[in-house]
């Protein structure tokens, strides 16, 4: 698949600032389409989005804006709204006043910590961030969170560092409480044929390979989309085919797999045996994985079960991702 790209028109303004106007004319422009955002990374290129319409099984359809596209929207936003920008109605509950806000002020909190890319991945109406290798720790926001962080700037007209950590501590709570970790010794066998195991494994490989980390994986319109950390401390953003991907899983069975194509082996086992479609996948470069994907959604009171987006959390051990999970795939 190769990812859609908007005309460039001209270079950035010297001015041009990545996080704070690249993000505010990524949100500006993300305001003007009819779908939900579920990841975005910020890298030295520009931006790629990844964009879910509103059915549980939709996949993402990519988008890259370049930073000279950015420049341009960033104009263009700062023409129609002000510089102050002004409240608007939101069809996502995490950006209440639209992403552009929302953006502008994760840029900008982004900017004082010393940050220059960044990740955000959104599951299960809980915000991910990632800052770039050594530069902070990644943090969580909830809907309360980010309604604090945006009511704080709008009174005090800065940038609410400080609440920040406290918002973050308690959506990371609330997720944990939400979504508590499961390992995969409480998983059975998957009754299907076996999909995301290998096309994971296939992914993995290559990402081990260019020496990627804490990657996010996600089904794609055409492919698998994955952002990734590389080794000089930036953010990639990779398109990968299921063709391709299987084909590199041919190779990691022939060879000594690394971690990550272990790791990812495992996790698409785990989602075949939830029956998942339309997934998203984010590791955190330690053995846990955050994942949200189409599947069944039951009531415990009623009974009753119905097609819906789905959250849990994962932890891979060295022997879950070896022999155990393996013998799955060859069944």
């Amino acid at each position: 698949m190769t990812l859609t790209h908007l005309t460039e028109i001209c270079a950035p303004d010297p001015s041009y600032r990545p996080l704070r106007d690249g993000l505010r004319g990524a949100g500006h422009w993300l305001d003007a389409q009819d779908r939900h955002v579920s990841l975005l990374c910020l890298t030295p290129a520009g931006v790629t989005v990844g964009l879910r319409g509103d059915r549980a099984r939709d996949l993402l359809v990519a988008h890259h804006l370049s930073h000279s596209d950015l420049a341009l929207v960033t104009t263009e936003a700062r023409t129609r709204r002000g510089h102050h920008g002004v409240l608007l109605a939101s069809r996502d509950g995490l950006f209440p006043t639209g992403y552009e806000d929302a953006l502008r002020l994760l840029g900008a909190l982004a900017e004082d910590r010393g940050w220059d890319t960044l990740r955000l991945v959104i599951i299960d109406h809980y915000l991910l961030v990632s800052p770039a290798p050594g530069r902070g720790d990644p943090f969580v926001l909830d809907r309360a969170g980010m309604h604090a962080l945006l009511d704080d700037v709008s009174v005090a007209k800065r940038t609410p560092s400080r609440l920040v950590d406290e918002v973050a501590e308690a959506a990371r709570e609330a997720l944990e409480a939400q979504m508590p970790w499961q390992t995969g010794e409480r998983v059975a066998a998957p009754e299907r044929e076996a999909h995301y195991a290998p096309l994971l494994a296939g992914l993995g490989l290559l990402l081990d390979e260019a020496g990627g980390g804490a990657p996010v994986v996600a089904d794609a319109d055409g492919g698998l989309i994955a952002a990734y950390m590389t080794p000089q401390g930036t953010y990639e953003v990779g398109m990968f085919s299921g063709d391709e991907a299987a084909r590199q899983e041919e190779r990691a069975a022939r060879g000594r797999p690394g971690p990550l194509c272990r790791q990812l082996r495992a996790v698409g086992a785990y989602l075949d045996a939830q029956g998942a479609a339309a997934i998203v996948a984010q590791g955190d470069g330690q053995g846990g994985w955050t994942l949200e994907y189409a599947g069944l959604v039951s009531d415990t009171r009623t009974g009753a079960s119905w097609l819906g987006r789905v959250g849990s959390q994962l932890r891979v051990s060295s022997a879950e991702a070896g022999g155990g999970w393996r013998r799955w795939l060859r069944r």
